[in-house]
């Protein structure tokens, strides 16, 4: 009789355990598919700020060679340089707001 008992409490045991072990293991392809995800979406926003550090780049180069006007010498580059700041500032918050 003492048997049985022990027989039956270790397959029960058993049987939950598998069913423990089941859900961990679903809820771990869970995470891993949203964490695959996530990851795609972070490349997508480094190839955008690489983009734009390359335009930026460009345009102070140009700006470095470019003579500017003696009458306005100073604006048209700082509207350049607020504009790339201004994008710069966008992928910023974008990128903070997709690591939360």
């Amino acid at each position: 009789m003492k048997s049985y008992f022990i027989k039956k409490s270790k397959a029960l045991a058993h049987n939950r355990k598998r069913q423990l072990y089941g859900k961990l293991v679903q809820d771990a392809q869970v995470q891993a598919e949203k964490l695959q995800s996530r990851i795609g979406e972070v490349d997508e926003l480094l190839k955008e700020v690489d983009n734009c550090l390359v335009v930026l780049e460009t345009e102070t180069t140009k700006l470095g060679e470019f003579e500017l006007d003696s009458n306005d010498p100073v604006t048209e580059w700082e509207i350049k340089v607020r504009d790339s700041e201004r994008v710069l500032g966008n992928l910023r918050a974008h990128d903070e707001e997709l690591q939360r």
